[in-house]
């Protein structure tokens, strides 16, 4: 969808070769897979039976690649958005920030308070509506009608998200 304050843009996948989206993403799970255990491996010390890795080693590396494959996958979500042609401004996940100063996006720590917790903060014409993200949306927030929302729809290059009474449109692809 375009407007003369929207200008499109072309599709950040190629839309002609379905099978080669399902390719490209096999491959650079596979070769990205491989890359983090071929530096595990030669991070970690040798182990042999006469000497075992510490502990602490052990547990640093499992906790660090916990939070590498949860980064990884979040920031897959923004890749998706990318790739769906919406266009990014703020995408917020525990200490991590990606927002969009001018035509770039930029990584950072969230160091905005207001912004942790997984809220979603929806801009109406008289008020603000706070949602709290979860398996159902819940408004905790200013609202004619507290309500448990839930159904987060893609309809015609438009994101909305519906409640018992009300339909927000949460905004556009560009």
């Amino acid at each position: 969808m375009s407007d003369s304050l929207t200008p499109s843009r072309p599709p950040a996948w190629p839309r002609q070769a379905p099978w080669l989206r399902q390719v490209l993403a096999f491959g650079l799970f596979l070769f990205g897979g491989g890359a983090l255990g071929w530096l595990a491996g030669r991070a970690l010390p040798d182990i042999s039976d006469e000497a075992a890795p510490d502990l602490p080693l052990v547990i640093a590396v499992a906790l660090l690649s916990v939070f590498g494959a949860i980064a990884l996958h979040e920031l897959g979500h923004v890749l998706g958005m990318l790739a769906a042609n919406f266009r990014v401004l703020l995408y917020v996940v525990g200490p991590l920030k990606i927002s969009r100063e001018g035509d770039r996006l930029r990584l950072r720590l969230n160091r905005d308070l207001a912004l942790a917790g997984g809220h979603l903060f929806i801009h109406g014409w008289t008020e603000t509506v706070i949602v709290k993200a979860g398996t159902t949306f819940e408004v905790v927030g200013v609202c004619p009608h507290e309500e448990s929302m839930s159904n987060l729809l893609f309809v015609k290059d438009r994101i909305y998200l519906r409640g018992l009474t009300h339909l927000w449109c949460l905004g556009t692809r560009p």
